[in-house]
């Protein structure tokens, strides 16, 4: 019988992830079969199963309060003289996504980034207007914080200095002005 091996591309293979083969032995002890190892397709349902199930126990369990304990000024960075300077400090979806994240390892669940980016992606479209708008009202609140921290670090001079820089490798295509 051949063995799939994990893609050298991908993430953690799900054969690799110790959480996956509990939930195969401990919880799902009829889905670990040969063809767990020989079927990418077999194994791509399964694992979606799994993900399924995270999400619930995730959604039930373990979802961040509301309205989120979140400190404005946590959000804005610094300035070092060593970054371009960028308007886009993330939209409400950013905010909200960084916050789960921070709740996750807080609570000790670990993810991988293509699991923590489909889970926020899932409870953000299940999220309700009031939800949103409040993510909405704190990334407003960084954008502000951020802009009057630019005048008072560079004044109003920054205004006249800032214009569209196209992506360079070290830019990202952003709306910036260097210092």
């Amino acid at each position: 019988m051949k063995q799939l091996k994990p893609s050298k591309d991908n993430f953690l293979s799900p054969l690799e992830n110790q959480s996956f083969l509990d939930y195969i032995n401990l919880i799902k002890p009829e889905y670990n079969n040969p063809l767990l190892y020989t079927d990418n397709k077999y194994l791509t349902c399964v694992y979606q199963d799994y993900i399924n199930f995270l999400f619930e126990i995730i959604n039930k369990h373990f979802k961040p309060d509301f309205p989120p304990l979140i400190k404005v000024e946590d959000f804005v960075p610094r300035f070092d003289g060593k970054k371009s300077i960028s308007e886009n400090r993330g939209n409400a979806f950013i905010i909200y996504r960084k916050y789960l994240i921070k709740f996750l390892e807080r609570s000790g669940i670990k993810l991988d980034q293509k699991e923590i980016s489909t889970l926020s992606g899932h409870f953000w479209r299940n999220e309700s207007p009031e939800v949103k708008t409040c993510y909405k009202d704190i990334s407003d609140k960084i954008k502000q914080l951020y802009r009057q921290q630019i005048t008072l670090n560079f004044g109003s001079t920054f205004e006249k200095n800032y214009e569209y820089q196209p992506p360079d490798g070290d830019n990202d295509g952003q709306f910036s002005a260097s210092i």
